[in-house]
């Protein structure tokens, strides 16, 4: 059985090891991602769009190929690539 912990358990542990001190003081982040809800997933999401997009545009790689290296659906990528062609 594998032993998964939580992003709040995890956060604790790393706190513990830290200075008494507000663990926000030594975030590397202008806003904490975990202040808004989902926000770390949404963060992750993008980072992964940008990838997509990057590689489609530079690279010249296929939806199909894509879709198949990121593990998404191809309407996943063909919208991450319409949401990077507005940005």
């Amino acid at each position: 059985m594998i032993y998964r912990r939580s992003i709040a358990t995890t956060m604790i542990m790393v706190a513990s090891f830290l200075p008494p001190a507000s663990t926000a003081l030594y975030c590397p982040l202008l806003h904490c991602i975990y202040d808004e809800p989902r926000g770390h997933q949404r963060q992750v999401k993008r980072q992964r769009d940008r990838e997509m997009v990057r590689l489609f545009t530079k690279e010249g790689k296929e939806i199909k190929e894509l879709a198949t290296r990121f593990g998404v659906s191809q309407r996943t990528v063909q919208r991450a690539l319409k949401r990077g062609k507005n940005e």
